[in-house]
């Protein structure tokens, strides 16, 4: 499986790129983290035997937890007190 392209790794996503990888796996833009695990189970499922339809969801996956990632340590890095 390949997670990463070169050319993905080194630069984010725009809002309308990141719409279209939710839309992928077939959600709203503020899909709760549950959502996006059982969308992506889901089409695990239906597309087993579509090796470029899982190389899609699997990216999609990728960028948008990714994503809900980088959103989470900032949330965290804005309520540490600052040290002197």
């Amino acid at each position: 499986m390949r997670w990463l392209s070169p050319a993905r790794s080194s630069k984010q996503l725009s809002s309308r790129e990141l719409i279209r990888q939710y839309r992928i796996l077939g959600l709203a833009e503020d899909a709760p983290d549950d959502q996006v695990i059982s969308a992506l189970v889901r089409l695990r499922k239906k597309y087993a035997t579509n090796h470029e339809a899982l190389e899609r969801i699997d990216q999609a996956n990728f960028e948008i937890r990714t994503r809900m990632f980088a959103m989470r340590e900032q949330e965290r890095k804005a309520t540490l007190p600052l040290s002197k």
